[in-house]
């Protein structure tokens, strides 16, 4: 009896604790402010408003899942607060047209930019010092060997005109020129990645194509073998192997979506907006024989290369500083002009007025190492860029014809690739029409699917490969590159 009314009061203290907490959760409901709805954001390569296709979906454990990444901001990264948002690139993008907006939005040019603004703000500190206000009060005899005192005060104005004043702003002068040729050599830099950045989201979209079209293909192989499979002609074990390679084609659908997504966020990182993935791109390169031609030009492309300038620039700032620290030699010269008043305490603070004018002359006389190894350093530098420009003739040389040796090796693995793809899809057509009339099995139709794949991806890697030859050796000439 007692344990019965035991398991009573519980179940009364259970009932009554749920009720107290079912009325609070009701005020909360309605004293706390309901927030609004927000949509999830869309993953990165999807323009604002598009629906999550299957092709931006993340297979999981429950099934396929939305990533939930924020969208990048224009820098490639996340956005910041002072950052505006821009909408992603798409549609139709050519390579110019990458290139095009990298010049625009990449943070490294821009950089580079501001550094030869802030070169530029050199030159106008290369001047002479500022004009001084003069207050020299002092304190003289009133006349030789007197007792008495007399108290002066100037008030004016103190100019030094400094020596060397022409070389120093030649050196400044020299500083934006190498400001302007390291900014070139930057832009051309990004372009370069930008490049491959394209390129190889081209060739992961194609990539995702095939892939695409494989898994059709293989469920088309799995209804003809359960077909088969209802006429008696094969058995169970030829219908599960079909599925299997059915399955192994949608996870490799899946590997190439990654692919692909990760492409696109290396592109907009490197052009400095969101690339979206579903932009199409293009593989066809421009034409080779005007870029192979100028290669050959190797002065005009020494006197456009970016480095080679920015070697000449330094060659001619040694030199400047050269006579700049020569200049430290020279006396400087200080005008000075005003009035000066004159007081006399013993006449009964008698004082006079009247103008004044001075030439002051500093020559220096002893240097203590000082200008002797500003010029020592000159020299050593001047010497050291020549070398450089040397090397880097030699070293451009070298890289030009290593450019057009790659464009002619991409070119002819392009064509050996075409020709394999052509003869792996004809041996997948003899093995699909072979399985159908029952003389091939199942696994002779994977193998050769399999066979075509591979053959399609190492044309399209040709192509893009063959592509980003031409388009990084026409930036290396400083060409235009061809959209």
């Amino acid at each position: 009896m007692m344990v019965r009314r035991c398991k009573t009061w519980a179940l009364a203290g259970s009932l009554l604790a749920f009720a107290l907490a079912s009325a609070a959760h009701m005020a909360s409901a309605q004293t706390t402010p309901t927030p609004a709805t927000t949509t999830p954001p869309l993953p990165v390569g999807l323009p604002s408003g598009a629906p999550v296709t299957p092709a931006a979906t993340i297979p999981g454990p429950q099934g396929p899942q939305s990533p939930a990444v924020p969208p990048l901001g224009a820098s490639g990264l996340l956005p910041t607060s002072e950052e505006p948002a821009l909408p992603p690139l798409t549609g139709t993008l050519g390579v110019a047209d990458v290139l095009r907006e990298a010049d625009l939005r990449n943070p490294d040019i821009l950089a580079a930019n501001a550094a030869i603004v802030a070169a530029q703000a050199r030159v106008q500190q290369a001047t002479n010092a500022p004009l001084q206000s003069l207050l020299q009060p002092s304190i003289a005899q009133d006349v030789p060997g007197g007792v008495r005192q007399v108290q002066l005060m100037t008030v004016g104005l103190q100019q030094q005109i400094l020596p060397g004043l022409t070389a120093t702003k030649r050196v400044a002068r020299f500083d934006v020129a190498l400001a302007g040729a390291a900014a070139a050599g930057v832009r051309r830099e990004v372009r370069q990645r930008v490049v491959d950045a394209y390129y190889a989201l081209a060739a992961a979209q194609t990539r995702a194509a095939a892939a695409q079209q494989n898994v059709t293909s293989a469920n088309e192989l799995v209804a003809a073998a359960r077909l088969r499979q209802r006429a008696g002609a094969i058995g169970s074990f030829e219908v599960l192997r079909a599925t299997v390679d059915a399955r192994r084609a949608q996870t490799e659908v899946f590997v190439a979506r990654g692919a692909l997504r990760q492409a696109a966020i290396a592109l907009g990182a490197d052009v400095g907006r969101i690339v979206d993935q579903t932009a199409r791109l293009s593989l066809a390169p421009s034409t080779t024989a005007p870029v192979l031609a100028q290669a050959a030009a190797v002065e005009s492309i020494l006197r456009r290369d970016p480095t080679s300038m920015q070697l000449r620039a330094t060659l001619a700032r040694s030199s400047a500083q050269l006579a700049a620290a020569r200049a430290q030699r020279l006396p400087t010269l200080s005008l000075a002009g005003g009035y000066t008043l004159e007081r006399a305490p013993h006449l009964g603070g008698l004082t006079s007025q009247g103008p004044t004018a001075s030439i002051g002359l500093t020559i220096p006389i002893f240097d203590y190492g000082t200008i002797r190894g500003a010029e020592k350093e000159a020299r050593a530098n001047a010497a050291t860029t020549r070398l450089q420009i040397t090397g880097r003739e030699l070293q451009l040389r070298a890289t030009i014809a290593s450019a057009a040796a790659d464009i002619e090796s991409t070119r002819a693995r392009l064509g050996f690739s075409d020709e394999s793809l052509r003869q792996a899809q004809v041996g997948l057509r003899i093995a699909q029409i072979g399985f159908r009339q029952g003389a091939l099995r199942t696994l002779d139709v994977i193998s050769a699917r399999t066979a075509a794949l591979t053959a399609r991806a190492d044309r399209d890697q040709a192509r893009a490969e063959y592509a980003d030859a031409i388009a990084k050796l026409q930036i290396l000439l400083g060409d235009p590159v061809a959209p």
